[in-house]
This record gives structure tokens, sequence and C-alpha cells, in this order.
């Protein structure tokens, strides 16, 4: 095993608490929906409740992939270290929710349905589309997806909303009511009131109550009847001092005799040039009866990344279970052991157990986050599960973290691949593969992504052009992974199919019947063998 966390109890930031759980008998797992079911979409933000003995997730799914450039920032965007890459004919910050039920022995996703909004669905009036951020409550018997709306106002106000879902024939998710919550004054943006009202946690056993704010602590009641909403509870007294804005993340649970929540407090901060990047943080707070705050934990990520999230808490046979994203791409489950969770607010060391949770790409990952050649791994994992927008986050850690060459180079190249699966996003590809040139452009294999890229688009010229310079490339042969899907063969026949822009046929010919005589895999080189044999004839 690795080695233990170095002074954690001196740490006012842990980083790591995945790794921290690994430890302490707990275990990470990635929750995964198939990509015939979201086209390879990232996953991230879930949330967990009980219900009737059935633990169901809510998971996010998001239309765009988030594109981060961490560490020195080798490899940014045009637009910035954090930027958003949406389909090109679709710029909306578009989410659907899927319910699932959880295995809590395996921690294994055991069904997923896509929750049915369209009978309640009205024409989008904002950018940012859907329930964002959605938890779970069960009360008075009927399920609720509760989180912020925005797209039903012209400016973007953000409010919570109640949604009722129910099944719809054996498993299947349908939402039946919709109701926009007010603000305990009533008031919107226009007439003075906030913009935006987000993150409000609900109170698992308090029927329609929210902590609305943590610190100082606001409890909200919501009228089911109207969605009009009073406060209960002001603490303008907490006892502890955060030095950010401490805001909603889970939902509110019952643990020794406290409530107890993880909320989340964000630095956001623009470069010179107006480009956005961001770090979250985590908390654990627990109240008393009254909602004074009575401990609280140091900030703490869960695995390494600068956007990370979760929208749940769950208590299980001395485990805490906590859905999370990272870097909005990719979702996991979290059972952290009631002794590691004791110490974040300030309780003992856990005893270090003998190693319990099985080694995969996810573990390898949490116990060593930095390593570029284990984030290319998981990476490669992701992209052969089909799960295309958390390949492209793992491949752009190994790019930036990696001192490997040939590594960077096939992350940088992986990620252009990545969002080719991902359809749609064609400036940004291009971008990478000549970001893949840029840092190597000695090696054929960009120049043959590009030659491609440009005859789908029906640029024979260019696809020429590209095609040509690989030909040139004096480092052929280095490795590169199978999903690379590249070849020098194809290379050549991408060379023959447009080299008419130059004349020389002598040459391609040759290289082409060569390539028939091999008996090259390509059902389309009869075809072109004889159109080439008739112009070298002409």
């Amino acid at each position: 095993m690795e080695k233990r966390l170095e002074n954690l109890q001196e740490q006012t930031k842990i980083t790591n608490i995945c790794k921290l759980a690994l430890e302490s008998g707990g275990d990470v797992k990635p929750l995964i929906i198939p990509s015939y079911e979201t086209g390879g979409d990232g996953l991230t933000n879930g949330n967990i409740i009980n219900v009737d003995g059935k633990w169901l997730l809510n998971i996010r799914r998001v239309a765009y992939a988030l594109f981060h450039s961490e560490k020195d920032q080798k490899f940014p965007s045009p637009w910035g270290p954090l930027v958003y890459f949406n389909p090109e004919d679709d710029i909306s910050l578009r989410t659907t929710n899927y319910i699932c039920e959880l295995n809590t022995d395996k921690l294994s996703l055991t069904s997923w349905n896509q929750v049915d909004t369209s009978k309640l669905d009205v024409k989008p009036m904002w950018e940012f589309i859907g329930l964002e951020d959605a938890r779970l409550a069960y009360w008075d018997t009927n399920l609720y997806l509760t989180g912020v709306r925005r797209d039903t106002t012209s400016n973007g106000e953000g409010r919570m909303e109640l949604s009722k879902v129910k099944k719809k024939g054996c498993c299947d998710w349908s939402e039946v009511q919709r109701q926009r919550i007010s603000t305990p004054d009533g008031l919107t943006n226009a007439e003075g009131g906030s913009y935006c009202e987000k993150n409000w946690m609900p109170i698992n056993d308090l029927p329609y109550h929210y902590v609305k704010w943590s610190n100082p602590t606001e409890v909200v009641k919501v009228n089911p009847d109207d969605a009009t909403s009073e406060i209960i509870a002001m603490n303008t007294n907490p006892g502890f001092n955060a030095p950010r804005d401490m805001r909603g993340s889970s939902n509110v649970i019952r643990y020794k005799n406290m409530w107890v929540a993880i909320v989340h407090e964000c630095d956001l901060w623009y470069d010179i040039d107006g480009k956005k990047d961001a770090v979250y943080h985590h908390r654990i707070v627990c109240w008393d009866d009254n909602w004074k705050i009575v401990k609280m934990s140091d900030t703490f990520n869960f695995m390494t990344g600068q956007i990370e999230f979760t929208c749940g808490i769950g208590l299980k046979d001395g485990n805490f279970l906590i859905p999370f994203g990272f870097q909005d791409h990719s979702s996991y489950i979290l059972k952290l052991p009631t002794s590691a969770f004791d110490f974040l607010i300030g309780g003992n060391m856990p005893e270090q157990t003998i190693e319990t949770y099985k080694e995969t790409v996810i573990t390898d990952f949490i116990n060593d986050p930095h390593n570029g050649s284990i984030a290319f791994n998981t990476a490669e994992w992701y992209f052969g599960e089909g799960q295309y927008s958390s390949a492209l986050g793992f491949y752009s850690r190994a790019a930036e973290y990696s001192t490997d060459e040939n590594i960077i180079y096939q992350a940088v190249y992986q990620m252009a691949n990545c969002l080719a699966a991902l359809e749609r996003r064609d400036n940004a590809e291009e971008l990478m593969w000549m970001k893949t040139i840029e840092h190597d452009p000695e090696r054929p294999e960009a120049y043959l992504a590009l030659s491609r890229w440009h005859s789908w688009r029906n640029q024979p010229n260019k696809a020429y052009y590209f095609a040509s310079i690989g030909m040139k490339a004096k480092k052929k042969g280095l490795p590169m992974t199978e999903n690379s899907s590249y070849s020098d063969e194809e290379l050549k026949l991408q060379y023959l199919l447009f080299s008419n822009y130059d004349g020389k046929y002598d040459d391609k010919f040759k290289l082409l019947q060569d390539a028939v005589n091999r008996g090259a895999d390509y059902h389309w080189l009869p075809y072109h063998a004889d159109k080439w044999n008739i112009k070298k004839n002409s």
C-alpha cells in the first residue's frame, strides 16, 4: 500500500479524501451509464437517497465537454484554461437527469433511466437548459427532484424548483409536476431580489425544508401547494468562520444527534485576458438542533481535481455514501467509513486497514493522481468504455503531468479523438489536432488525422496537403495506443487518394500497387487502383 497521507492532522486542507477512504477500509467506484444511452457525454454531480430500502441516485448528464488545463497549463485552449466544448449546432449548456439504483455492496448501478420531462418542458429562453445539480428528496411518500432551473426567463434568472417524479411503467421515470419556488422575500431580480437561487440543501427528515444558507445558517420551509417559502430558522452567530462563502452541496442528514451536510466554497478568477479558471473546496458542516454550527472540517478535495462537486450524502452500515463529480466529466461513489468522517470533523486519526479494496485504474489514479502514465491509463479505460468526455479529461491531465514525450503526444492526440467521437465539435477537434502537431511536428499521426478530417469535409486539397507532410515525417514507428486508429498503410492510401493535386502519378501508382499486392485491407482499393491506372495510362 502507498505511504499513508502525511501529516494529515497538521494540514489545513486535505487534497484527497478518496485516498483517506481507501486507507481506512472504504472504497471508490466509477458510476457508468453506457455510452449507447449518453453518447459518451459527461456524467457528474450525483445525489443519493434511501427510499424504502432502495438506494437511488440522481446523476447529471451534461451535453458539453469540460476542457480544463491544470498545473502548468501546457495545452490551454485559445478560450482559456477552462472552457466548455459544446456541439457547434447547440451552444446551450444542456442538462438531463438519470435516476439510478445503486447496489451498495458492489457500489455499482443496477439500473438507470433518464427522467422524461417532455410533458412539462417549454421552449427555453436561456442557454442553461434543464434542471441543474438536482437532489432527490422523499417527502410525504412522494419522490422529488429539486434543483435550479435558468431557462424559463430571458435573463437567466435562476430559481430552485420542486419537481415531482413518478415511475412510468416498471422502471422509467417521468416528471409529473413542476413548481418554481419563490424566495422568502418573494422578489425577482428586477425587483431587487437575488439573481440566482441555487444549491438549497434538502433536509431528508424534515419534509419540504432546506438549508438555504450555511454560514450564517438559514433554514426555509416550502409550501408544496403553492411553492412559497418562509424562513424557519436563522442563526447569525454560527461559532465558526470560513474564509469564503459556504454554499450548499449535499442533502442534509442526521448523524450522532447532529444535522450533517457537505458544503462547498469556490475560488473563481479571470486572468488579464478575461479568461476564467476556478477551484472548488469542500467542507463537512455539523449543526445542533438550533442550527448552530458545532463542528466543521477543514477544506478538502475528493481526488485532487480543481472542479469537483457533490450533491448528496447517505449513511449505511457504518459508512457514508457520497457521490461526486470530477471535472464535470465523470461520476463516482465514495464509501467513507465513519471513522474517517469523524477524523475529518475533529476526531482521531482512523486506523490504517489492511488493503481491502480492489485495485483498479481508478484506485491507481487515486493513489497517484499526478502520475501522467496512470492518468493516461485511466483515460484509455474510459475511452474503451465509450465515455469520451471522461476520457478527454484524463487525457488532458496526462498531457499536463507526464514527462514522457510519447505519452504527452498520444494524450493530446487522443483528446482530439475524444472530440471527434463526441461529434459536432469540429473547431475544437481541429484545434487539438493542430496542438498535437505543434507538440511534435515530426510525427505522422496527427497529419493523417487532419487529412481524414478535411477529406470528410470535402476539402481534398487540404486532405492531400496534410497527408503529404505526414509521408515526409521523420519519426515513424513510435508507439501509439490502439485507440488512435492510426496506421502507416492508411497514411499512404490517404496520400494516394488525393494525390491528383500535383500530377506525380507514377510514384503514387507504384505505392498503390504495392499496397494492393500486399493485400492491404481496404475494400475500396480495387476501385482506386483502377482509377489511378486509367490516369497513369492517360
